[in-house]
This record gives structure tokens, C-alpha cells and sequence, in this order.
């Protein structure tokens, strides 16, 4: 009994005093025996087993049953590795976790830890994974030699799990913890990282492929769009396969990440197996969990995002790709748009969810009829980026034609109608762009990207085009560059501030969207023109559709504002978004660049002047008061200008800027931007005029950061952009040119 009791005691007492980063009292070798002793014993108890009870054959308890207590040790274990690789202790904490790391050896713990595997508690033997994965990493980190960086026993475990298949119970621990080594050799900072990645790719490869084709057998015939047989009776299946989509995931990010000449094949399982993947999204024998998680990992991989949802950080594209990365991504859409073309679509589910579940599944009371239920939009932008994509990587390879880019978007359409998305008594089919992606950020900037991408490779500039057949054309397909932009800028309210949220943030790819957006618009403005008159005439119907009148702006980040109208029914959480000082020394020649501009000519050596007009007379500067009142009205943005991130600097710039008299437009007279604004009214309506103004507004506030050295990167080529859009503006509209 005493016995017992010491154990316990033992085994608590050392994971307290490591977690006040504190050697515990016991000698070395005393607690790797009692860690030991745990771990031999099997789990046979009851939950409400006492651990003393089962042990004495006594009534007296210490209310520790046995589950608990393996469960604390394995956590301990885990956190004297975690601690070990940390290098934060002190050094007498490290030296005796150094001891009993030491003894853990001795004693063989690794064996003891890899037996849990087979154990049916699932916190047991998902612990033992978590906890087996922290002690291979740490071998891997501190292992100085080329043999023996793979620990033998959990290598020779998971090949043995791996090629048995989803039959064994110990194939989801073994998923598990070969998971958890990558995840944490993808974040260490080794220099070695690439070398012992390298090695662990080549020890298990032909043992991953031959465990990714029990599921997702490899197709030597096309036997079109067949439901795929799931090995859907074995135990926990869900689990395994939910398991194997991260596997495949982690597999991808590690190709994207480090960067090698040499591909591992199992690296590319994600590609290769698309097919049968497409084909598990469209399963009956699938739930519908799991089609949801396939159509994000195939969303991921054509966008190069794979393992941005495994807590891997950001992916940042190395300098380089291995040769099969072209032929891969090729392969990977010409898959997806075969089986759109196959009506692959009308297999793929969506189901109804709660706009107060927070994404997931309907499950509350009086389910049959909630007013408040909506599609999936999660599966909505999985599917629509994936199409969307996988037409942009066929059009740069050249193998796809205008029929086919307009053939499929058509079936997407149908997709989305049919699912609840509401485009058949649109007015303007351009609305489909906010309707499904306005939720998420980074999908509505990689929708927005794609789109322009495929519009400017299906519409090459032609002098002898009517510009507004062009129009009338791109907005029955829904596919007009200029009416996604001003939707895009109508849910912000035309707000500058939150624009130069989205700018700051690393998030979203809209500095690479507006870049492009801007070249585009400075050679098509009367295609922006005739979109803006198109959305004045089709306005009440498009504000009905998207069940919004005037969105929600950002005044702190990652949070959305409650909104005091009863029209707002959308709520917007924006980027948060961190904005570093540089250095006084910097000029507007040096900084970070996050977009490449050397195939335009923006990339001038030319500093961008800014017009001052607006200190030489004051009369002239307030340039608003020249517009009509019920303008005015129609132009007001919330009045807080704040910026995310706290920034002290940044907010009082933009406060400054917003109770200031404004810049004028260019340095244009107030009575002459008068004159314009009349005209702009007649031609564009207020559309038109708001949308310049923002673009106007976020040119001033830019450079006035960039002069404090408030900007986080070189913005010389975008206020050059932003300038070029007003005076093509003026060269258009002003009645003295």
C-alpha cells in the first residue's frame, strides 16, 4: 500500500515541479522506475476503478484510478521531451532531465511507450502517440550521427501498422505520432532539417504509398466517376481516414516547405491520388465530414496552402520546386476539371447549417424549417476555389480554350444554384463572387486573384470590341473584373481604413490582387465605368440579394463590429494585421517588397510625389463641400478611421488624416473637381464616385505612413498605381481634356 503510494506520489509530484520548471526531489533513476511500473500495468479497470483499491485489495482510496494516472504519466514523459528540445530551463532542470532521458534508454521506455498503441482507450493511446512522437523528435534533434537518428523500435512499429493496414488497431497512434514528428521537424529551426527530413522520407516512402493505397487504391483504368469502395466497416474508420487526409496534407507541406531537387513519392501522393480522393467526396459510404475535409485538402494543395491548418505557420514557397512540381499541379486540375466535366458536382453534398453553429452541421431543435439556416459555405468555397484554380493552372499550360473555362463555370453556377445559393433571380450574376466567399478573407482575395487571372487570359485587349458588349458579356457569366471590385469595395463601404487593413495584413493576397486589379483598370477604365453604371441601374435588386445594405467595417482586428442598423445582418471579421516601424535610416528606395513588380513599369527608380496643393489655399482643399448634400450623404463612411493592431503611431495618422482638410484629388481645383464630380455622377453615379475617393483616400493615408515610416513595406509602386487610377479618372472625365 505504501508502495503504491509512493509511486503516485512520485509520479505527481516531479510533473508539478516541472511545471514550475524546477528539478523534482527524486533521484533520476527512482522516477524513471515508478514511470515504469505505470506503464507495464495494463488498463483493465473500470473508469471508476480506484487505482489503490485494485492494487491493496482495500476500501481505502486516494480517488487516483488507474486510467488517470497512465495518463499523467505519459504526459509527464511527454513534457520532460518538450522540455529537453525546449532549451528554456534553467541548467540544473535540464541536467537532470539530460539524466533521465539517459535512463529512459536503459530501461527501454520506448518499447513500453509503443505497447499503449494497442491499447482500445483512445485518450491512452493518443497520448502514448503524442508522447512517442516528442521522444523520436528529440533523438532526432540531438542526434549528432547518422546511425540510429531514427529510433528503431517506433520505425519498425509503424512499417509493421502501416503495411497491415486499417485492420490493426495500432495504425491510428502510428498515424498519429509520425504526424507529430513532421509537424515538429517542419517548425524546428535545425539547420539539419532538410537532411533529416530527407532520411525519414526515405526509411518509411514505399510503407506511406503502400498505406495510402488501402484507401485510395491507384487507378490503372478509367472507370469514370464509379462510387469508390471505403473500407467502412473496420473500427473507427472515421478516425483512420480523417488521419490519413492529415497524412496526406503534412506529406504535401513538407514538399512545399523544403525545398529539394529529389521528390520523395510519397510527397506526391496527394496529386497522384487525386482521383480516387474526388471520388471519396462523392461517396454515399463517406460521411459528410470527411468530404468536407477532402474538398479542403484538394483546395490546399492547387493553392499551395497545404499544412497552413496544422499549426505549421505560414507556408512561404521556397526559392525552388523539384522537377515534378509542374507536371504534378498539371495533373492535379486536369483531374478536377475531368470530373466537373463528368458531373462530378452533382454528387458532392452540401448541407444546411445554423448561422448560429458557427459553420457546423444543423443539430439544434425544430431542425426541419429554421429561417436562419443557409448552405455550407465552407464546402461552397472548397469547391468553387478548386474549380476556379485548377482553371487557372490549365489556362497557363495552355490546354485549356474559352469553351472550356466557360463550360465549366457554368456547371459551378449550376452547382451553387442548386445548393441553395440564390443566382437565379439575380440581376447581375457577378454577385456569385461575394455570395459564396465574402465569409473568409483569404478565400474571397484567392477568388477575386483567379478570377481577374482567367478574365485577362480570356479577354485580350481589341481595339475594334464595343467596350460595352465586353461588358454586357463578362457580366451575364458573371465574370467582370470591375463589378467584383466594386462589390468587394461596396461590403467594406467603401472604407479606406479597412482597405489599408487588408493592405498591412500578411493574411489575405491583397496587395497581389490590387496590384494586378489597378494595371487592369488603368487599361480598361471605361470597362470600370460602364461597371459602375451597371451596378447603379441593378442596385435595390443586388442589395436585396445579398441580404445586406451596408456591411460591417473593421475598427479592431480579428473582430466585427456589432452593427447598430437591423439591415446589417453580415458580420466581417478582418485580418489582424501587424505593422512594424522601420527604421529611421530607411528610405522609400529600400524595404520589403511583397509584390513583384518587375514586369510593369511601376518599378521605376522615381520617387512617388504627392500632391501638397492642399496647404496653398484652404478654400481649395475642401473640395466635398462643392458636392451635393444628398451626395454627401451617400459618401459617408463610419467615422472612426482606426487601424488594427493598436498601433499608437498608425491610428494617430489616420485620426489626423480624417479630421484634416482633405488633399485635393490630385491636385485638381476645387471648382474644376466639382465640375467632374457632376459628370462622373451622370456617367458612373455614386458607385463610381465613392470607389475613386476610396482609392483617392487610401493613396493619401499610405504615403503619409510611408513618410512616418509607418508602413511595413516599400509601397512606392502602389501609390504610383493609385495616382495613375485618378488620372486616367481625369483623362476620361474632366470636361477640359
Amino acid at each position: 500500500m505504501d508502495g503504491i503510494k509512493d509511486c503516485v506520489e512520485c509520479i505527481t509530484d516531479a510533473y508539478t515541479c516541472l511545471l514550475n520548471g524546477s528539478p523534482p526531489n527524486q533521484i533520476a533513476s527512482d522516477l524513471v522506475t515508478n514511470i515504469c511500473a505505470v506503464l507495464c500495468r495494463n488498463v483493465t479497470l473500470q473508469d471508476d476503478s480506484c487505482l489503490l483499491c485494485a492494487w491493496s485489495n482495500t476500501a481505502k482510496c486516494s480517488h487516483v484510478n488507474m486510467t488517470e494516472l497512465t495518463c499523467i504519466t505519459l504526459t509527464l514523459v511527454d513534457k520532460i521531451h518538450v522540455d529537453l528540445m525546449s532549451q528554456t530551463m534553467r541548467p540544473e532542470t535540464t541536467l537532470y532531465l539530460s539524466q533521465i532521458q539517459q535512463v529512459f534508454q536503459e530501461a527501454n521506455v520506448m518499447s513500453r511507450l509503443v505497447n499503449r498503441f494497442h491499447t482500445d482507450d483512445q485518450m491512452i493511446s493518443h497520448l502514448a502517440a503524442k508522447c512517442v512522437s516528442s521522444y523520436v523528435s528529440y533523438q532526432l534533434h540531438t542526434s549528432v550521427s547518422v546511425e540510429g537518428e531514427i529510433n528503431q523500435i517506433w520505425q519498425q512499429t509503424c512499417v509493421q501498422a502501416f503495411q497491415n493496414g486499417p485492420t490493426g488497431k495500432e495504425l491510428d497512434p502510428c498515424m498519429w505520432s509520425f504526424i507529430n514528428v513532421f509537424k515538429r521537424l517542419l517548425k524546428d529551426s535545425d539547420k539539419r532539417k532538410t537532411e533529416i527530413l530527407q532520411k525519414l522520407l526515405m526509411a518509411f516512402d514505399p510503407h506511406l504509398t503502400t498505406l495510402v493505397s488501402h484507401f485510395l487504391p491507384e487507378e490503372e483504368v478509367d472507370d469514370g466517376l464509379s462510387a469508390v469502395h471505403l473500407p467502412t466497416n473496420t473500427r473507427s474508420w472515421g478516425v483512420t481516414f480523417s488521419s490519413l487526409l492529415d497524412l496526406l496534407e503534412i506529406l504535401c507541406a513538407s514538399r512545399l516547405m523544403c525545398s529539394t531537387d529529389v521528390c520523395s513519392p510519397c510527397q506526391r501522393l496527394a496529386y497522384t491520388r487525386a482521383r480516387p480522393l474526388i471520388k471519396t467526396a462523392a461517396s454515399s459510404s463517406c460521411n459528410y465530414i470527411l468530404k468536407r475535409r477532402v474538398l479542403l485538402l484538394m483546395k490546399r494543395t492547387l493553392l499551395q496552402k497545404a499544412g497552413e491548418d496544422l499549426a505549421l505557420g505560414e507556408i512561404s514557397a521556397p526559392a525552388s520546386r523539384d522537377e515534378h512540381f509542374g507536371t504534378d499541379m498539371g495533373a492535379l486540375a486536369d483531374t478536377v476539371l475531368g470530373a466537373v466535366s463528368a458531373e462530378w458536382l452533382r454528387f458532392v453534398p452540401v448541407e444546411m447549417v445554423a448561422a448560429a453553429s458557427f459553420g457546423g452541421p444543423y443539430r439544434g431543435p425544430g431542425q426541419g424549417g429554421g429561417r436562419n439556416r443557409k448552405p455550407d459555405h465552407v464546402m461552397l468555397r472548397a469547391v468553387g476555389l478548386a474549380v476556379l484554380k485548377s482553371l487557372e493552372l490549365t489556362l497557363q499550360t495552355g490546354a485549356a480554350a474559352d469553351r472550356t473555362v466557360a463550360a465549366c463555370l457554368g456547371v459551378l453556377f449550376g452547382f451553387l444554384q442548386d445548393r441553395g445559393v440564390p443566382l437565379a433571380e439575380s440581376s447581375h450574376l457577378c454577385c456569385w463572387y461575394l455570395l459564396v466567399f465574402t465569409e473568409q478573407d483569404d478565400d474571397m482575395m484567392e477568388a477575386a486573384k483567379t478570377l481577374l487571372a482567367l478574365y485577362l487570359r480570356n479577354n485580350s485587349p481589341c481595339p475594334g470590341l464595343n467596350p460595352e458588349a465586353v461588358s454586357a458579356t463578362s457580366c451575364s457569366s458573371g465574370f467582370n473584373p470591375h463589378c467584383h471590385f466594386l462589390l468587394f469595395l461596396r461590403s467594406l463601404s467603401f472604407d479606406p481604413s479597412t482597405l489599408l487593413d487588408f493592405l498591412i495584413s500578411s493574411e489575405t493576397c491583397f496587395l497581389e490582387y490590387l496590384v494586378r486589379y489597378l494595371k487592369h483598370l488603368r487599361a480598361d477604365f471605361p470597362g470600370f465605368l460602364l461597371a459602375c453604371r451597371t451596378m447603379e441601374e441593378s442596385d435595390p435588386r443586388v442589395r436585396a440579394q445579398l441580404s445586406f445594405s451596408v456591411p460591417v467595417r473593421v475598427g479592431t482586428p480579428g473582430t466585427a463590429l456589432a452593427a447598430s442598423d437591423r439591415d446589417r445582418t453580415k458580420l466581417f471579421t478582418r485580418p489582424t494585421a501587424h505593422v512594424p516601424t522601420r527604421p529611421a535610416s530607411t528610405g522609400l528606395g529600400s524595404g520589403l517588397c511583397l509584390v513583384d513588380y518587375s514586369s510593369s513599369d511601376e518599378s521605376g527608380s522615381e520617387e512617388m510625389e504627392v500632391s501638397q496643393a492642399s496647404h496653398k489655399d484652404a478654400d481649395e482643399g475642401n473640395w466635398r463641400a462643392k458636392l451635393p448634400d444628398s451626395e454627401i450623404r451617400a459618401m459617408s463612411a463610419p467615422a472612426d478611421g482606426s487601424l488594427p493592431d493598436g498601433t499608437a503611431q498608425v491610428q494617430d495618422v489616420v485620426r489626423d488624416h480624417g479630421q484634416e482638410r482633405p488633399t485635393p484629388y490630385l491636385g485638381l481645383a476645387a471648382s474644376q473637381f466639382g465640375q467632374t464630380t457632376g459628370l462622373a455622377h451622370t456617367q458612373g453615379g455614386r458607385t463610381l464616385t465613392r470607389s475613386l475617393l476610396c482609392l483617392s483616400d487610401l493613396r493619401r493615408v499610405v504615403a503619409k505612413l510611408n513618410t512616418k515610416n509607418l508602413f511595413p513595406y516599400n509601397p512606392k509602386s502602389l501609390l504610383k498605381l493609385l495616382a495613375q487610377a485618378e488620372e486616367v479618372h481625369l483623362s476620361h472625365l474632366s470636361p477640359n481634356t
